[in-house]
């Protein structure tokens, strides 16, 4: 696989080339959906929103990294993958979209209201954007692994049967391995399809997106080269953390209903003491 390409600018790295353009294409297909959808103030807050649950989803995807690569016995070393990421792992950014989506729907209003007139009253709006949202993770995540494939890293087990790869980048693997890097673009790509006909019918896709991701990562560790002395009862990690993502789909599926009218609810309480005051002061 091609590591490094020569460009007349210099050497380019085609992992960092394969991360940073997803992370673009992402941000291209956020801003043109939510432009379609929602006022122009709301796509920068949204936009905003986004890019610092990426930006913290690297902290917690690196200390998801640096347990799978076998830390857990130093809470520094986990401290400091938290603090100061050197490597992350995708399922690390879909938990903190999942868990921080509830608070950003529900306190958005309160947070930044007074100054942009932003109101989430609307259940079709909330489940819009939550829709929007979740449909760009497996873009990103296709990327990433097309990363892996160019520098040859997150390889699989020893494999020499049908779709064996070799990755000549990485010196540590002279031999043929499973393809995992594949299965799991392949799993994206299901999920796109999944999520798109979901929101064609208009049903809410962040319970599926968390489920798609859980499912995903779970049976690729199975394939994914991890020496034994990392696995914790015979799992990795990760196959933990993709639990917990599996728990947080079922959440958001089983009790989206309560949630988005608890919200609509609450927004549209303050909404109407809002109005008896502005009637008084009328008085």
């Amino acid at each position: 696989m091609i590591g490094i390409i020569e460009t007349p600018f210099g050497f380019l790295d085609t992992y960092d080339l394969a991360i940073n353009l997803g992370i673009v294409i992402s941000f291209i297909v956020l801003f043109v959906m939510y432009l379609k959808c929602f006022k122009k103030i709301k796509v920068i807050v949204y936009l905003l929103c986004y890019g610092g649950i990426l930006l913290l989803g690297r902290n917690v995807s690196s200390f998801v990294r640096s347990a799978n690569d076998g830390k857990l016995s130093s809470p520094k070393v986990l401290w400091d993958s938290f603090i100061h990421p050197y490597s992350s792992h995708f399922i690390g950014h879909v938990i903190c979209f999942g868990i921080l989506y509830y608070i950003f729907a529900f306190f958005l209003r309160n947070l930044v209201g007074e100054l942009t007139g932003i109101e989430l009253s609307s259940k079709q709006e909330i489940i819009r954007l939550g829709n929007i949202t979740a449909l760009v993770l497996p873009i990103q995540h296709i990327f990433n692994r097309l990363a892996c494939v160019f520098r040859g890293c997150c390889y699989g087990i020893p494999y020499d049967g049908f779709c064996s790869v070799r990755f000549p980048n990485n010196q540590d693997v002279d031999h043929s391995v499973f393809p995992c890097q594949f299965l799991e673009i392949f799993f994206m790509v299901i999920l796109l399809i999944i999520l798109i006909i979901l929101i064609k019918h208009e049903k809410n896709t962040v319970g599926a997106t968390l489920i798609g991701f859980a499912v995903t990562f779970f049976i690729s560790e199975f394939f994914i080269y991890t020496p034994d002395e990392y696995k914790y009862h015979g799992f990795t990690f990760v196959q933990f953390a993709a639990i917990i993502c599996l728990a947080i789909g079922l959440i958001y599926i089983i009790c989206w209903d309560k949630i988005v009218s608890r919200i609509v609810s609450s927004v549209a309480a303050e909404d109407k003491l809002e109005t008896k005051k502005q009637t008084g002061k009328k008085r």
